[in-house]
């Protein structure tokens, strides 16, 4: 926190966190961008600001009309839009017309129309591909659109209609049918390519709709980081008994048993990449797509006993890195995993490296973050006398960073964290120096949001505060 953001934070009521250098901040009701300086660099002229990420823009609203500046604060896209979503690969959706008879096309980060609006509907571009679709006027519209994930979504029409895959120049690549040739159509490519289900069974098309990975799979995740999870069912014969009864000589009935070899399935689970070779396969139950280095595995095992689903990690050459042996376990990040077991009836969770090594006990506290952002995660301990909660921060070597302080907290951005301690929001750099608002704002979250489309296509919006 140096002595420009620290005198900056005393104008403002609100405060969000860092992103690509620039953070929303609130006084007297009207939104402003600052930067890590604590500079204004967009006084809000508009009724409403969105900040997107992707494509590095601020989204303004002013008359219900949409428009974009940049992160110095200029204008590039005037407020004439009636409808926008946000930036991937370059082009955002955007809707001409009042709903339900709006229009959807593509706009560049100049404002420039590249996709004429002419679909009923349009999602956000992902891997170069988008998909659009127009509804059959014989059943007319039956759909709501909706604002989900930072792209125009709208629900897929129950009726049929035509929907097409389009390039970022806008030319339509191919056809995906609403009904007939497949049960099931993703919204996105992944990995560049675009999972199908036809006849039960799952696939990959390329991103010119020729099959990449064939409808074999009885379940198929999408392309991370080169391959994609499956389950298939394999068709092998197995020994099957069936009882019978013969009497002895002397009239007794006794029960034999016959051996015959019937048609029985398995199921076999592996990863297979994107050209549809299967990798390797795997003794697991359920395996997850990779995520920083790792996959999430799963066994049934018996203890004491008792059947449980344990789990575990593996890396990409399907080694067991991390044994199956935790009862929960999230996803890696930055190195790190949050993993729980259950030891003699009592929880212990604990954090993990890539070798499965216990860095920290998290056990010691009463509730704590489930990954690492920046390098942090956040941890609370419980006062024994009033009974609330203090969150900190520790560090990736399981180290105590900030001390349990804060009564909210969000996760760190950038180096700093927003932070809300007797009902004043502020921020906290790495080392705990920290500066608050003058206000007090109990209960207060930023209505605005954060849209993020990270190098995986996925979407996700983050409140200003979290509800720690």
């Amino acid at each position: 926190v140096n002595d420009q953001l620290r005198r900056a934070v005393q104008r403002y009521d609100h405060l969000g966190y860092f992103l690509m250098g620039v953070a929303q901040a609130e006084r007297n009701g009207r939104k402003y961008i600052i930067n890590t300086q604590g500079e204004e660099i967009l006084e809000n002229s508009y009724d409403d600001m969105h900040f997107d990420i992707s494509g590095g823009l601020i989204n303004v609203i002013k008359n219900g009309l949409n428009g974009f500046c940049d992160l110095e604060g200029r204008e590039v896209i005037a407020p004439t839009l009636d409808y926008v979503g946000v930036f991937c690969d370059g082009l955002a959706p955007f809707g001409v017309g009042k709903y339900p008879n709006r229009k959807y096309g593509y706009i560049n980060t100049q404002g420039e129309v590249v996709v004429p609006p002419i679909y009923d509907w349009a999602d956000w571009f992902c891997d170069g591909r988008a998909r659009v679709g127009m509804v059959n006027p014989e059943y007319g519209r039956v759909y709501d659109e909706k604002y989900m994930l930072g792209g125009i979504v709208a629900e897929v029409p129950r009726e049929q209609g035509f929907q097409w895959i389009l390039n970022t120049k806008g030319e339509k690549v191919f056809e995906v049918p609403y009904t007939g040739l497949y049960d099931t159509v993703d919204e996105h490519f992944r990995g560049g390519r675009l999972r199908i289900r036809h006849n039960s069974k799952y696939g990959l098309l390329d991103q010119d709709g020729n099959e990449a990975v064939p409808f074999i799979y009885s379940w198929l995740g999408n392309i991370y980081e080169g391959v994609a999870p499956f389950s298939r069912d394999s068709h092998e014969e197995r020994p099957h008994y069936e009882m019978y009864e013969v009497q002895d000589s002397y009239g007794n009935t006794m029960q034999r048993w016959q051996r015959t070899m019937r048609d029985g399935i398995s199921t076999i689970r592996g990863l297979v990449d994107a050209d549809g070779n299967e990798v390797m396969t795997l003794p697991y139950r359920y395996i997850n797509g990779f995520e920083d280095g790792m996959s999430l595995g799963t066994r049934r095992c018996n203890i004491n006993g008792t059947s449980k689903e344990l789990m575990g990690f593996i890396d990409h050459s399907g080694n067991e890195v991390v044994e199956t042996i935790y009862d929960k376990v999230h996803n890696y990040s930055e190195g790190r995993a949050c993993v729980h077991r259950i030891h003699n009836g009592h929880k212990v969770s604990l954090v993990i490296n890539r070798e499965g090594e216990a860095v920290m006990d998290l056990s010691q506290f009463s509730s704590h973050g489930l990954r690492y952002a920046d390098g942090m995660i956040d941890i609370a301990i419980t006062d024994s006398e009033t009974g609330e909660k203090r969150f900190g921060f520790a560090d990736r070597m399981g180290r105590i960073a900030i001390p349990p302080k804060y009564d909210q907290v969000d996760d760190f951005s950038e180096g700093l964290a927003v932070v809300k301690r007797n009902g004043c929001y502020g921020y906290v750099d790495k080392v705990g120096n920290d500066t608050f608002c003058p206000r007090s704002a109990q209960g207060y979250l930023m209505p605005s949001s954060l849209w993020v489309c990270s190098e995986r296509c996925h979407w996700g919006c983050f409140l200003m505060y979290s509800t720690h």
